[in-house]
């Protein structure tokens, strides 16, 4: 006898029965969540209203009111004569009670762009893990203090649509599938449906990923032309490139546009003006030529109905002033000037200065060497942590130089710490083997390399140059800021670095260091380098010696 692969008419029967059974019980549930007050012309309530107490109380702050628009005005986008004529002046967004039974598109236009409520005052529920939906999740609280609504979007929200796995009920399946999930809980239809996926009774769902590939990219073409739509209305627009590989190792040219976007606010004349940032697009480069990346602007610009003749500023990464994508803008559009990116730039320098000092170049790889060392293993870092308890060591950067005032603060202040867990792994007898002993001996070849004066003075200079550049470069990338205050802070900076390259300076340094070499139990002085003096051919016999700098201090404050 064959095994029966579909259900038996009874057994339809059956399950349809309790499907209806359950919906049934659920009818008139939502009812609880509303409340209808039917009001007279005099504004009282009238004798036949039916009044349901809620359970919740409904936020309706931000409700639509169809009923104040006049003619000739539109309603968050809508033709205000396709309001009048479907007749819901009276419909509160907030209030699916005063919805009408029928609801065509835009009535639910409008309720979208009202968006949902925020349902207050009611106990929510606990699941099956005892968890609950909690009302102090509508806001969250800036770093200031400050509370701001959440809009609830995806969009907005800049969530992830899609997961790493694409299975209905499993685990990291991306919002889209859970969002699916949570609405077959209250919708019957979307419950069948989910139902029969699950059991393979169908394998067309539309839960697939070209689906949600499709619903992004509708998403994305929405907003994409709402930027556009905010550029064109302002005509003229900056834009600002950018290079970097992705995961594939493919560059892809990042372009934003930077425009004045302009709003009339409806109660009052004034306007609202705010200078906005838009991405736009990820474009992939064949070539990172000058020549190229000017051809691949043009034609973006050009598919997206932008004119380069309203380009007025570039920004970033459109460097080469003589055959980059700079001039070769310049050369379409003389008004199209180029400005630096002022961080950017002032990041560049201390780059140079690094890199021009050998000094300074063994300094910081020794403080990469340190993080390396603690990091790479799990009881060295017990170790680390077991001393220094409020503070730990962190990497440096590769390419915001200011930040590295994090990686440099925990040695400025703890330095003596970190010595000792370095003796104290140095001394653990319990490394043995060949790994052990390497371990020992890099931890002992670090601790010489961090007690020495020399790395000390390093230290305590480069945190001082780092701080006082770390504060002009979140100045200037403060939003508020202007030119006039940014050039005052880089005239202070300026003048800082200067007093450094003077005796007082250099002595001053010398008395931070010194304070730190008492921690670490070691002398506050210079090592004579012992190198041999290499012979120079004189020419002729009447020319003097070159005399080299015997002082290891003022070796130290020439060359470094």
């Amino acid at each position: 006898m064959s095994n029966r692969k579909q259900p038996s008419g009874a057994q339809n029967r059956k399950r349809k029965a309790e499907q209806a059974k359950a919906v049934a019980k659920q009818e008139g549930s939502f009812f609880k969540y509303l409340s209808r007050e039917k009001t007279s012309e005099n504004g009282g309530k009238s004798a036949g209203s039916t009044n349901i107490e809620p359970t919740a109380t409904l936020n309706t702050d931000c409700k639509v009111d169809v009923a104040q628009t006049s003619v000739g005005e539109k309603a968050d986008g809508i033709e205000p004569a396709a309001v009048s004529d479907i007749g819901i002046s009276d419909v509160n967004c907030g209030d699916p009670a005063t919805w009408p039974d029928t609801c065509n598109n835009v009535l639910r236009q409008l309720l979208v762009q009202h968006g949902p409520q925020h349902i207050s005052s009611y106990n929510f529920p606990k699941d099956s893990k005892n968890r609950r939906f909690s009302p102090i999740h509508y806001k969250r609280r800036l770093s200031n203090g400050e509370e701001v609504c959440r809009d609830w979007v995806l969009a907005v929200q800049n969530l992830a649509f899609r997961g790493t796995n694409e299975s209905l009920y499993s685990p990291n399946n991306g919002n889209f599938l859970k969002l699916v999930e949570f609405l077959a809980l209250f919708d019957p239809v979307m419950n069948e449906h989910l139902r029969r996926i699950k059991n393979k009774e169908t394998m067309v769902h539309y839960l697939g990923k070209r689906i949600q590939n499709e619903l992004i990219q509708l998403l994305a073409s929405a907003i994409k032309e709402k930027i556009l739509a905010e550029v064109k209305l302002a005509k003229y627009f900056s834009i600002i490139l950018d290079c970097t590989p992705d995961i594939s190792h493919i560059e892809q040219l990042t372009t934003i546009l930077r425009y004045v976007d302009i709003k009339k606010e409806p109660e009052v004349s004034q306007h609202q003006v705010c200078i906005k940032e838009s991405f736009l697009s990820f474009v992939p480069l064949k070539e990172t030529t000058g020549a190229f990346m000017t051809e691949t602007l043009v034609d973006e610009l050009q598919n997206v109905g932008l004119q380069i003749d309203n380009l007025r500023g570039q920004g970033s990464n459109m460097k080469g002033k003589h055959n980059g994508v700079q001039q070769r803008v310049l050369d379409m559009n003389p008004r199209a000037f180029f400005v630096p990116c002022s961080a950017h730039s002032l990041n560049l320098v201390v780059n140079d200065a690094v890199k021009c000092c050998l000094q300074a170049t063994i300094f910081f790889g020794i403080v990469q060497h340190l993080y390396n060392f603690f990091s790479i293993s799990t009881h060295r870092w017990q170790v680390l942590v077991s001393i220094m308890k409020d503070l730990t060591i962190k990497p440096l950067s590769e390419t915001r130089w200011e930040s590295r005032i994090d990686a440099l603060k925990p040695l400025r202040y703890h330095l003596a710490d970190i010595y000792d867990a370095l003796l104290e792994i140095y001394e653990d007898t319990n490394l043995k083997g060949s790994s052990g002993s390497s371990t020992r001996v890099e931890a002992k070849e670090l601790a010489d390399a961090v007690s020495k004066y020399e790395f000390v003075v390093s230290l305590v200079t480069w945190y001082n140059i780092l701080f006082e550049v770390n504060i002009t470069s979140k100045h200037f990338q403060d939003k508020d800021a202007d030119l006039n205050s940014a050039t005052k802070q880089l005239e202070a900076t300026k003048s800082y670095l200067l007093s450094c390259r003077c005796d007082d300076g250099f002595q001053k340094v010398l008395v931070d260091a010194t304070e730190v070499a008492q921690d670490l139990e070691i002398e506050p002085q210079f090592e004579k380098k012992q190198s041999r003096k290499r012979r120079k051919k004189r020419l002729f016999d009447y020319e003097a010696h070159e005399e080299s700098l015997e002082d290891p201090s003022q070796t130290s404050k020439v060359e470094f």
